[in-house]
């Protein structure tokens, strides 16, 4: 029998599943194209076994057992599969290059959108909403909030945060690795000691308002590791602290902190960062900032530590967590 467009991996473990329904023991073939004897499951101490093996374009394999005079011969095809992965690999360069065109025209409207934006006012319903001032965002007429979002220092697409607080970015536009830096020097590595990373536009500000700390935005917990290489491309020796958001449980992250926590010790991890939680079941620092004020954030920054003191976490709150939410 041919197997036509089969692939190295499935032809081998063919061959080993022919071995073994023949009662031949060879762990490692030898796919010389020449005769090989091996030992049989019931006389392992002889070589009643016999089998050839070729892995070259057109994979042939026989085997026989002269004990049960059982054999199998098998015949493969490589060069459809071949082709097929040059198809595979051609239509994702095709994608690619399509995505990145996309991201570039994107990227050209992102710069006009923002030009044409005013700076956002104090008053704005969302910036009120969250009790944080503006800081380095524009609105629309509507008064849609606007933030910016970076990738190296060169602007390429927008986040639209809307008064009832749903978020959207320009369609096709780049989004992994991008941020928006509150009080970033823009890679300067003698300043400053630490920087933060966090999620989103409120819970960055909040956190810059109450410590003075530069913050990166990163949009969401799906970008915090790829901005954390960005961050530790542009500040080589600065200690990174992510903030993490304590989100519910959930069947995919079912332990305590949810998918933020355990995205933000992943990519403290990846970075060689500390990671700060807020003093919250669920909630982030924003929160924690409405409800209990500026020191509260101060506080729960100053007690990062490092990632590797994560370990367990998800099993077991550390001793800082173990108290249910308090109010105010």
């Amino acid at each position: 029998m041919i197997h036509k467009d089969i692939s190295v991996a499935d032809f081998t473990l063919l061959v080993q599943k022919k071995l073994q329904s023949l009662g031949l023991v060879e762990a490692h073939p030898i796919a010389d194209g020449s005769l090989h004897r091996c030992p049989t499951t019931t006389k392992p101490q002889k070589k009643n076994g016999a089998y050839v093996l070729y892995m070259g374009s057109q994979p042939f394999f026989w085997a026989k057992n002269w004990e049960t005079t059982a054999e199998e011969c098998v015949r493969g095809d490589f060069s459809e599969a071949k082709a097929h992965r040059e198809e595979r690999r051609k239509a994702w360069q095709r994608s690619l290059r399509e995505k990145m065109a996309m991201q570039e025209k994107v990227a050209v409207k992102a710069k006009a959108l923002w030009k044409d934006f005013l700076p956002a006012q104090a008053d704005n319903a969302y910036l009120r909403n969250k009790h944080i001032k503006a800081v380095g965002v524009k609105e629309s007429r509507e008064g849609t909030l606007v933030v910016p979002m970076y990738d190296n220092n060169n602007l390429v697409n927008l986040q639209f945060i809307f008064p009832d607080a749903k978020k959207r970015f320009l369609k096709g536009g780049k989004k992994q690795g991008c941020f928006f830096g509150i009080a970033d020097n823009g890679g300067d590595p003698r300043f400053p000691a630490i920087v933060c990373i966090a999620e989103g536009y409120a819970t960055s500000v909040s956190i810059h308002m109450a410590t003075g700390l530069p913050v990166l935005c990163a949009f969401d917990c799906g970008n915090l590791e790829a901005v954390a290489r960005q961050a530790r491309r542009r500040y080589p020796t600065t200690n990174l602290c992510l903030c993490a958001d304590c989100d519910s449980k959930s069947p995919i992250y079912p332990n305590y902190g949810g998918v933020g926590l355990a995205k933000a010790i992943q990519a403290a991890r990846l970075v060689g960062g500390c990671v700060a939680v807020p003093e919250w079941e669920e909630g982030d620092f924003n929160d924690l900032f409405m409800a209990k004020g500026a020191a509260a954030v101060q506080k729960a920054v100053a007690d990062r530590r490092s990632y590797s003191a994560f370990q367990g976490l998800c099993e077991n709150k550390p001793e800082a967590l173990q108290a249910k939410n308090r109010s105010v």
